[in-house]
């Protein structure tokens, strides 16, 4: 069953043309100066525990699935017994002190697991195939005294990485930070990125909304396994607010926009209108092109298009469906998405353009 809910989602994603905004071969290149500090720093296990344990040390939400098995979890806790080192953990500190996991959440997951004598709502005892008869099927607290004084003494190197100064705007910093250290098996989407470094954004908060989810999961049926519903939700947003300020880099354009880490009342309720609108008075076939697949590059001019012009469109009853069935059919709308890649400028500005003269 969750498999075949995988597939779903992998569907939905396929069937959503052109929102990769994370797409390296589609973006503009930029050379980039780090403005970053680290430092290493030795933690003793128990301490660890006790960090993670209250929330000071914290899991971003793309590595919120705990993927080891019962195997691979004791062998880790068995090496450390063994007085065998661990790979370093990297952390990103954070304005408040607290550090976020970037790479070692399943090793800091084990340990809190076994210090927690808890595996998956199982009592966890230790046990793999090759395990040391000494070792096998005991939990943290059936551990010798000698021996779970050594476990909690072990040392774990950890890297602590922070930006120089909050007065800087490093976040491409810290997004190369999490794109290029973790490697927790699976590349991270942009948006994965977004949601670690801008943890407190008013922006991000107004965007999870259920109203929100729903339009882009379930109207638009965009995949929301690793946000990219939120990603797309962002984009339109930013694209309303912010478009003389894109530049042909859709990752630094939204991350700059999540930076300014503002969003007014009257943006908040025309986004909300402009969804319902969309939802209930927008054709839907309007969101596809020819062979039946949704297209970012319509959404992008309409909903732009909309929200811009939202009172305007209320208040003399436009026949929205009318002017986007027209615009669809005109060469100069169709050559502006042919292509539709987020790194071409002028065909990004010349769309949204189009459809703001249209419902103006």
């Amino acid at each position: 069953m969750v498999e075949e809910e995988k597939k779903l989602e992998i569907a939905k994603t396929e069937a959503f043309l052109d929102y990769d905004e994370g797409d390296d071969a589609s973006e503009i290149k930029e050379d980039h100066d780090y403005e970053l500090l680290y430092f290493g720093a030795d933690f003793d296990i128990a301490g660890l525990v006790k960090r993670f344990g209250i929330n000071e040390i914290t899991i971003p939400s793309f590595q919120r699935q705990f993927v080891w098995n019962k195997s691979r979890a004791s062998r880790f806790i068995e090496s450390l017994l063994l007085g065998l080192p661990s790979p370093e953990m990297f952390f990103y500190q954070q304005e408040d002190a607290k550090m976020q996991v970037v790479d070692g959440y399943q090793r800091l997951s084990t340990l809190k697991n076994f210090y927690n004598k808890d595996f998956q709502g199982k009592p966890f005892k230790l046990y793999y195939p090759n395990i040391q008869k000494r070792f096998e099927q005991l939990t943290y607290d059936d551990l010798p005294p000698d021996i779970k004084r050594k476990l909690d003494y072990t040392i774990i190197h950890c890297t602590v990485v922070r930006t120089k100064t909050p007065k800087k705007k490093n976040y491409q910093s810290v997004y190369h930070l999490f794109d290029r250290l973790n490697s927790g098996g699976m590349n991270l989407t942009p948006q994965e990125i977004r949601n670690c470094m801008f943890i407190k954004s008013v922006i991000l908060e107004f965007l999870k909304q259920d109203k929100v989810s729903n339009f882009f999961t379930d109207y638009m049926q965009i995949n929301s396994l690793r946000e990219k519903h939120q990603e797309v939700a962002l984009r339109v947003l930013a694209l309303s607010n912010n478009l003389a300020k894109y530049t042909g880099n859709m990752n630094r354009f939204l991350n700059g926009y999540l930076d300014e880490n503002k969003i007014s009342q009257e943006d908040k309720e025309n986004y909300l209108k402009t969804i319902d609108y969309i939802t209930k008075r927008v054709n839907q076939k309007n969101l596809k092109l020819e062979n039946s697949k949704s297209n970012l590059a319509i959404l992008d001019a309409i909903f732009v298009g909309i929200f811009k012009n939202i009172d305007n469109i209320e208040k003399n009853d436009l026949e929205v469906n009318k002017l986007i069935e027209e615009a669809l059919k005109e060469k100069e709308f169709k050559d502006y998405i042919t292509t539709g890649r987020t790194h071409d400028t002028k065909k990004m500005k010349g769309r949204i353009n189009f459809f703001l003269k249209k419902f103006e």
